[in-house]
């Protein structure tokens, strides 16, 4: 049942997420939310339950979102900045 409501939490997470990605893009989200919840979701993204998730269940989101992401966690990984 955790399992369940984790990963049912986590693709609610990153859909609201990514949701925000598009809306940002197109200028209907300002930078200070945008970063705000670009900030929580590279940061989440590189936790044990999250990797798994990414792993298995990613394929729900936007390629291009995918690789925002990625790229996000690449940079947080180097020690590079986490901005867009």
């Amino acid at each position: 049942e955790q399992t369940r409501r984790f990963r049912r939490l986590m693709s609610m997470y990153y859909r609201h997420f990514e949701n925000l990605y598009f809306q940002h893009q197109d200028a209907l989200v300002g930078d200070r939310v945008f970063h705000a919840w670009r900030t929580l979701g590279i940061e989440l993204s590189g936790q044990p339950g999250a990797v798994l998730w990414w792993e298995r269940y990613s394929g729900i989101l936007t390629e291009e979102f995918r690789r925002y992401v990625e790229q996000g966690r690449a940079g947080r990984a180097g020690g590079g900045s986490a901005r867009a």
